[in-house]
């Protein structure tokens, strides 16, 4: 888009030969005069530096303001100044030398005082920024009589001569271009892709050699806004596939909207390499079933060379009636370098954690070869493969018995399990909808007496429903029929800030929500050719607020004993597990600052408190599939 700005006089004066050693810079007027051998000349000086080194400028005008009447015609010619002066030194005897090198000549007839001139000198202006030596211009007129116009030493700022110019830049070449560097692609015509500011249309060249001079493929100009060109979409003329193992040069020019074309990019390489195969064979095919809670999960991978390879495994409901919101999500249970992999050549690993049959699972696989891959647009850098399966446990281990599942007093969020069995298993898990809350247990922890045995739990849903379940693990094999207790809805009042290894819990009275909102990590582009700018998230790091109310007695428990209790956990490690209970809502924390008021002695024993906090874990899984 072209850039409009106005340039002020550096300096200006005029010569008069029946003075030839006298200074005029500093007159009100510039003057002008064709008699013979009584000339006067005026001199401008404007300073370009302000314009970008690579602009191209559409249009410079000469802006002049007339003092007085000028009668009859008026040739006026104006010329480049090619030598060094001063406003303060110039005289008729040391006037510079000038350029008639795309001079202008216009007429003025009978013009009259407040008159405004503008004087086309764009052509005189591109010169100077090709390189031709530039000090302003020098203003001559063709007959005899003085002609005045205003100088910038004016009291009237509008009446001051300027140069009007209207520029656009050469845009920069693109860069960023992708796949470049030697990778490795998978698609015989594949999307290219770079970055740029504006453009309106582009040109890309492939080769098969670096040598660009007569490429295999030209695109020749084309409408193209987007920084990208799709090979396989190539059409007058379009592209022949590659063949697997060869290698490509390219590159890339643009034009913007004002038809300025940048130089060419630098020429990137790119090699095709199709993908492996990637086969999960055991479970075998989609839905079938393992008996183990940690199943091996066994693949192959043919065609490349193995060297990095990552999963995550996951759960979630079915069959639910009626649904519960949020539910029918998938939720991980334990993966390994999911995201960048591992070094490793193993087609084969132990999936922890799946321990309800009423669950769906599922199992992704990632693998990487020896290629470095994933620049090219619709490329990734890995292959993958999804198997889903159920959990069907092999009967034999016994169940527990006598399982209960009761609310703390005071609506709390805590719910206390107790549960009977005969005979110690290697480990219990402990469930709260279906998702793993207690894991591996050693029976010696939750063990009370006899054969009786208890636990709580501390991240149960407030004001919804809640099922839980006790598996008991022997030799690495679930219980199965294992009782179910449910609490719907479990009845939560006001905000709970929960600390599970230090067995403390505060309630905060005043709201049932905080002031909470997704923090998320970004910048913020104003983007050229669009209205709005645009906003990059670079991670979404969960909810973050702060919660503020009051300690009051509840239940028995007096507004002092919520204050020692906030205050032990206040004095936690920064690295304490807490959690926050609000809502409909239970998660993991890290806190802030936190303040307490105590009360005056004279009023009711009511604390004001508040406190910042961060969600650190158990972000919800939006992917549904």
């Amino acid at each position: 888009m072209a850039t409009r700005t106005t340039l002020r006089a550096t300096g200006d004066a005029y010569t008069d030969e029946d003075y030839i050693n006298r200074n005029f810079g500093d007159r009100l007027l510039l003057t002008l005069n064709n008699n013979a051998n009584h000339t006067r000349k005026t001199y401008i000086g404007f300073s370009l530096k302000s314009l970008p080194r690579a602009a191209i400028v559409h249009e410079a005008l000469l802006k002049l303001v007339l003092r007085g009447d000028w009668d009859g015609n008026n040739t006026i010619t104006i010329r480049r100044i090619n030598e060094r002066w001063s406003e303060q030194d110039i005289t008729f005897n040391n006037a510079p030398g000038v350029s008639d090198l795309n001079d202008v000549n216009f007429d003025i007839n009978d013009g009259s005082g407040g008159d405004e001139e503008l004087v086309d000198i764009t052509a005189m202006v591109n010169n100077a920024l090709n390189g031709k030596e530039w000090h302003g211009v020098r203003i001559a007129v063709d007959n005899a009589g003085d002609k005045f116009f205003h100088a910038s030493e004016s009291p009237d700022w509008s009446r001051r001569p300027k140069l009007v110019v209207e520029y656009s830049t050469i845009p920069d070449p693109p860069s960023s271009l992708a796949p470049r560097g030697g990778d490795a692609v998978d698609s015989s015509q594949p999307k290219l892709s770079w970055h740029t500011g504006s453009q309106s249309e582009s040109q890309v060249q492939v080769n098969d050699i670096e040598d660009m001079s007569s490429p295999d493929y030209d695109s020749g100009w084309v409408e193209n806004t987007d920084p990208e060109w799709d090979l396989a979409l190539a059409t007058s003329p379009t592209f022949d596939a590659i063949p697997d193992n060869d290698t490509r040069f390219w590159r890339v020019r643009i034009k913007d909207e004002d038809g300025n074309i940048s130089g060419w990019s630098l020429t990137q390489t790119f090699e095709r390499h199709t993908y492996g195969t990637l086969t999960i064979t055991s479970p075998p095919a989609d839905y079938d079933s393992v008996d183990e809670s940690s199943p091996t999960i066994i693949f192959t991978f043919t065609g490349r060379t193995q060297t990095r390879m990552g999963w995550k495994a996951e759960s979630r409901e079915t069959e639910i009636d009626p649904p519960r919101p949020g539910r029918l999500v998938w939720e991980e249970v334990s993966s390994n370098r999911f995201d960048q992999g591992a070094p490793t050549t193993d087609t084969s690993f132990e999936v922890r954690g799946i321990k309800e049959p009423a669950l769906e699972h599922r199992v992704t696989v990632r693998v990487w070869d020896q290629f470095d891959r994933g620049t090219a647009v619709g490329e990734s850098p890995f292959v993958q493969a999804t198997r889903r399966f159920l959990y069907d446990p092999t009967p034999g281990v016994d169940p527990v018995t006598s399982f209960v599942a009761t609310q703390q007093t005071g609506a709390s969020p805590l719910v206390d399990l107790v549960w009977e069995r005969a005979a110690a298993p290697d480990s219990f898990d402990i469930l709260n909808n279906g998702k793993i809350v207690g894991r591996n247990l050693d029976p010696a922890d939750v063990f009370v007496s006899g054969t009786s045995y208890a636990a709580t739990v501390w991240s149960s849903e407030p004001n919804s429903a809640n099922t839980y379940k006790v598996v008991a693990t022997e030799n690495g094999v679930d219980s199965t029929s294992n009782p179910v207790e449910s609490i719907d809805p479990l009845t939560v009042h006001g905000i709970w800030l929960l600390a599970p290894d230090d067995d403390t819990a505060v309630a905060i009275y005043g709201q049932e929500l905080a002031d909470m909102e997704l923090g998320e990590t970004g910048a913020t582009f104003e983007v050229l050719g669009r209205p709005t700018p645009v906003r990059i998230i670079d991670s979404v790091r969960g909810r973050e607020g702060s919660v503020s109310g009051v300690l009051a007695k509840v239940d028995g428990a007096s507004a002092d004993t919520s204050y020692r209790r906030l205050m032990r956990i206040k004095e936690l490690e920064p690295s304490a597990y807490l959690r926050l209970a609000l809502g409909t809502r239970n998660f993991p924390i890290v806190l802030g600052r936190l303040n307490a008021i105590e009360p005056q002695p004279t009023t009711e024993e009511i604390y004001e408190v508040s406190f910042d906090f961060a969600q650190v874990g158990e972000f919800e899984v939006r992917a549904r599939g």
